[in-house]
């Protein structure tokens, strides 16, 4: 197993020729009912390319963060399978995704894939960033500032999902 040097890992957006990529590695991440096809991953791509970052070491993809911006301060199952429903007005960034390949986790691409979209939606004047993470991940989103609002009404996956939410401070 090889491990990740963070000050070599660049963010950035991906291009359209790596949404295949992205998608096996959002298969590594997810089981089928959770995780969005290359086909969902295509479509958000064409309908928000700035709404996904990407970690790289070397030309290697590490990681990705996917969401849209909307108006809703939570997620609504709607939001994983239509990407129309991204409004780049929006008040507020969801987080739809994060994957990381299994050879990276724990090196804290995961957190440096967060910060980034929360820096993203902050700089852009966003007043908070919110998602659904399994009771297992709360000591991942917790410590990053989020707000456990207890159960969500998403049944995405038939799962039950905590609602996480990131006050973001007034731009000025």
């Amino acid at each position: 197993m090889f491990s990740y040097n963070l000050r070599m890992a660049v963010i950035r957006q991906p291009r359209k020729d790596e949404i295949a990529r992205l998608a096996e590695i959002e298969a590594m991440c997810f089981p089928p009912e959770e995780g969005a096809s290359r086909e969902k991953l295509e479509r958000r791509f064409s309908s928000y390319p700035d709404g996904f970052l990407i970690a790289e070491e070397d030309g290697t993809i590490l990681g990705f963060i996917d969401g849209l911006r909307t108006d809703a301060d939570r997620i609504e199952d709607a939001m994983y399978e239509d990407e129309c429903l991204d409004d780049p007005l929006g008040s507020y960034q969801s987080v739809l995704g994060i994957s990381v390949i299994p050879e990276a986790r724990g090196s804290g691409i995961g957190g440096l894939l967060l910060k980034s979209l929360i820096m993203k939606a902050e700089k852009e004047g966003r007043k908070g960033v919110f998602l659904t993470c399994k009771k297992a991940l709360l000591p991942f989103y917790v410590p990053h500032g989020f707000i456990d609002r207890g159960i969500s009404c998403s049944v995405h996956g038939n799962v039950a999902w905590h609602d996480m939410f990131l006050p973001l401070p007034k731009k000025k």
